[in-house]
């Protein structure tokens, strides 16, 4: 009888440290899930997952690969997952205290409706383990962007450069944008019904 008790206890004591091993990742990073929320169809949609390392070691990411071909994922602005690329091979170490970011762009141009993505991050060191981020969105086809954002690029100190926006609206007509805000004194926002 006593033999019996041991033998429950040691496994129990095995299983949670084996259990637990894969968790030490998780805490590295700000936040596991980001939801974009309800989004118009064609806008520019992206995200960050921020990676600390915390530990006292080094640790290593050894790959990253993704569940939906509706992700580009970068780290560090280094592309390592898009249209082509379905599953990456890193060897990227990260020293204790450094601080890594693992982009996701979401495509809103080829997908409508609900859309969840997942990323799994793949470690080898100090012990292996997978983290699992999340996306989540809600594509509006009645909303469509285009383009589907506004990029300024470089400019000149007192340089005027004039951006436009398409909004599109495929509903009932009584819509209507009421207002635009902008809370950048740099920039002059107006708008505009072009047509109903």
């Amino acid at each position: 009888m006593k033999r019996s008790v041991a033998a429950v206890v040691l496994c129990v004591v095995t299983w949670s440290s084996s259990a637990m091993a894969g968790y030490w990742a998780d805490g590295l990073f700000s936040e596991l899930r980001h939801e974009f929320g309800n989004i118009p169809r064609g806008s520019d949609q992206r995200c960050a997952f921020v990676l600390t390392n915390t530990t006292d070691a080094p640790v290593r990411i050894t790959g990253m690969s993704r569940t939906c071909g509706c992700t580009q994922i970068t780290l560090d602005d280094k592309v390592v997952l898009d249209q082509n690329i379905k599953q990456s091979r890193e060897n990227r170490v990260i020293l204790t205290g450094q601080e890594v970011r693992i982009g996701v762009v979401l495509d809103t141009r080829s997908f409508v409706g609900s859309k969840s993505a997942e990323i799994t991050v793949s470690f080898d060191q100090p012990s292996h383990a997978d983290v699992r981020l999340t996306v989540n969105s809600f594509i509006r086809q009645d909303i469509v962007l285009n383009p589907g954002g506004i990029q300024f690029g470089s400019l000149s100190r007192g340089q005027d450069v004039t951006k436009e926006l398409d909004i599109e609206y495929a509903g009932t007509s009584n819509w209507q944008i009421l207002s635009v805000t902008n809370s950048n004194p740099n920039l002059d926002v107006k708008y505009e019904e072009a047509y109903r």
